[in-house]
């Protein structure tokens, strides 16, 4: 099952054959949903909408979410929920669908709120660090849709004093938060973190690094896997050149001082020597070329994933009896 991750909105996007959904659930939850809607109960509604998508998994029924969060004039809500959509189209094949949807999508863009909390550079590198807005997890560095109205920002840490703030987003444009410290719980510090609030600036189109780093990791496992493959087939070959190396030893008449050439009894064993001689050569140049090849591909693989989110290190050894990569840094 996959999962569709956009600024603390957690959507299951998966083809209905993923699992089982409940038809008949999701069936009762939409009808009350567009009730409620009529009704004019849009903050009852669109939620429900919300548990009909859970339910059935359904384009349509996020659609109706989104198109519900739209007519409640909150943007950011619409906004994340129409991307799932268009993300979900597009798995399923629906392409005339994901066209409108985006086609909706584009339209509210010029009316987003994008909060964006800074983070020093002494915070950032605390371990155990995580940000919140409106109570939902967020990644670093990235900038999150809000609806308009009171937005809550929290950074916590282990060890460490929580930080709050609490903004107000009103219309169209970009919030900044600063968290400059988080202090550590065992010294007495006044209850309110150090903040900046940094005041809205004109609207810019919202950049979606999300989808950057998605595919930034997905060619980061997958130049991994090559890289772990070609470490296994390097040790094969490496255990086959010494086997043989072993193989063409023993071929030689005993006896024979240390240090003189290999003698053997008759002609065609001196051939069967070269061949394996000339074998054991080969794996042992497959043997280094593939452990070459396939550490720097598992280190290649490593750095793109590591590097699409916070900072991170990484190191990588090889010699003839081993290889080791290393990998370091803060989550």
């Amino acid at each position: 099952m996959r999962c569709l991750f956009l600024a603390g909105l957690v959507l299951l996007v998966c083809p209905a054959t993923a699992h089982a959904t409940d038809d008949a659930q999701a069936e009762t939850l939409h009808a009350e949903a567009g009730a409620l809607l009529d009704q004019g109960k849009l903050d009852e509604a669109c939620p429900r909408f919300d548990d009909a998508y859970r339910a059935s998994l359904r384009v349509a029924h996020l659609i109706d979410a989104a198109d519900c969060y739209e007519r409640a004039g909150k943007t950011g809500s619409a906004w994340e929920r129409f991307r799932a959509a268009s993300g979900a189209a597009e798995r399923y094949g629906e392409d005339d669908v994901g066209r409108v949807v985006d086609e909706r999508r584009a339209r509210l863009e010029p009316n987003l709120t994008l909060l964006t909390i800074e983070v020093a550079p002494a915070v950032r590198a605390t371990p155990g660090l995580a940000l919140k807005v409106n109570q939902r997890a967020v990644p670093l560095d990235l900038a999150v849709p809000v609806d308009p109205g009171t937005v809550t920002v929290d950074a916590d840490a282990p060890e460490r004093l929580p930080f709050h703030a609490e903004l107000t987003a009103a219309g169209p444009g970009e919030l900044r938060v600063r968290v400059e410290k988080l202090e550590p719980r065992s010294e007495p510090v006044p209850v309110n973190q150090t903040a900046a609030v940094i005041p809205m600036v004109p609207h810019q189109p919202p950049a979606q690094p999300a989808e950057t780093t998605n595919v930034q990791k997905t060619v980061g496992y997958v130049v991994g896997g090559v890289g772990l493959v070609g470490l296994t087939l390097g040790v094969a070959f490496n255990l086959k050149a010494r086997s043989e190396a072993d193989e063409a030893n023993t071929q030689c008449l005993p006896g024979q001082p240390a240090g003189s050439p290999c003698t053997v009894a008759t002609e065609r064993e001196r051939q069967m020597r070269q061949e394996t001689v000339t074998s054991a050569s080969s794996s042992s140049t497959a043997s280094y070329v593939l452990l070459g090849l396939g550490t720097a591909a598992l280190a290649t693989g490593a750095v793109l994933v590591l590097t699409s989110g916070s900072e991170k290190h990484l190191s990588a050894s090889i010699s003839d009896r081993h290889v080791a990569i290393t990998f370091g840094g803060s989550l």
